[in-house]
This record gives structure tokens, C-alpha cells and sequence, in this order.
């Protein structure tokens, strides 16, 4: 896997600037760019806090192209709404979520 094409991959997934990257890790732009290009390995603190950046594990970075699915606008639009809620209330999303899906199946 390339590292760096995958930190470039998420960086313009997610629209941001080498340098708004580097600022939300705590490192330099220049750090970011030679992780993108290759001259410059990560170590695991650095990788791990791109992944909290971009709200992935370490495994789904790792994960081989095409087995995670892409996520629909909308979805991800309703993902990033829920991370703002309190944990009572996605549990009562949750569960509202659920009754819907077995009315549909019923």
C-alpha cells in the first residue's frame, strides 16, 4: 500500500490543504507533503492522529481498496449530524432508526 497516496486520497476526500492537515495533526505542512510524496514514512503516533483527523481507524486506513463502500452523501450527511449528539441521544436515534427498518421489512 501506498501510504502517502492514501493520506492525499483522504486529505481531498475530506477538501483540506496539506497545510489545515498539518495544523489539525500538531505537525508542519512540509511534514504532511513529504508523507504524501513518499519521502518520508510515518511513524505510528503521526498515522494515528490523521486518522482521528479524518475519524478512521487505523484499520480502515490499512483496508484494501473496495472493501469499505463508498458512503452516499446523504448517509454521510446523517453520520456527521449524529457525531454531534449527545450518547442518550443516539441511542434513542438508534432505536428510532430500527423501528423503521422492521416496517419496512414487516
Amino acid at each position: 500500500m501506498d501510504v502517502g497516496k492514501r493520506i492525499r486520497e483522504l486529505r481531498k476526500q475530506h477538501n483540506m490543504t496539506t497545510n489545515e492537515l498539518a495544523n489539525l495533526c500538531n505537525t508542519t505542512q512540509p511534514v504532511i507533503s513529504k508523507l504524501e510524496n513518499g519521502h518520508r514514512i510515518p511513524d505510528v503516533p503521526t498515522l494515528k492522529k490523521i486518522c482521528e483527523v479524518f475519524d478512521i481507524t487505523l484499520a480502515d486506513f490499512f483496508a484494501p481498496e473496495g472493501m469499505t463502500r463508498p458512503v452516499e452523501s446523504d448517509l454521510e450527511e446523517l453520520l456527521n449530524s449524529a457525531k454531534e449528539l449527545s450518547p442518550e441521544q443516539i441511542k434513542s436515534l438508534s432505536t428510532f432508526l430500527k423501528t423503521i427498518v422492521n416496517k419496512k421489512y414487516k
